[in-house]
């Protein structure tokens, strides 16, 4: 994620994001997909893949945000004061000891905060 995420943007010009932290394969997707559903309004992922533009492009939820959050959708509003948004905080490893997956706050917070874009179907 860009430097210019942790510059504080004013809610009434933009909003902020509130992570929908969870397991990978827990529901997130539809969790989200239920929010833009029933609230008409956009929704964020910090991985760049999951939502791609015509050109096949990772959807920038903000232009100085070039490596996310992404926007979810085009169609729908952007939320007035947070945009809820996707992250899984690492902690993936699944064959390996604790000593592979045990994060600290800062490296959790690290892990939070990544996100992929995706510019025609590469990874930047």
């Amino acid at each position: 994620i860009d430097p210019a995420f942790f510059t504080k943007v004013h809610p009434s010009v933009f909003p902020e994001i509130a992570w929908l932290i969870s397991f990978p394969n827990s529901g997130t997707s539809y969790t989200l997909e239920m929010v833009r559903t029933l609230s008409n309004q956009t929704t964020a992922t910090n991985y760049g893949k999951e939502h791609l533009d015509l050109n096949g492009n990772s959807i920038l939820l903000h232009s100085n945000w070039t490596n996310g959050p992404f926007r979810a959708s085009l169609l729908q509003d952007l939320p007035t004061h947070f945009v809820l948004t996707k992250t899984h905080c690492g902690s993936r490893c699944v064959d390996c000891g604790p000593d592979k997956y045990l994060e600290t706050p800062r490296t959790f917070q690290l892990a939070c905060e990544k996100g992929d874009r995706i510019i025609q179907y590469s990874r930047r």
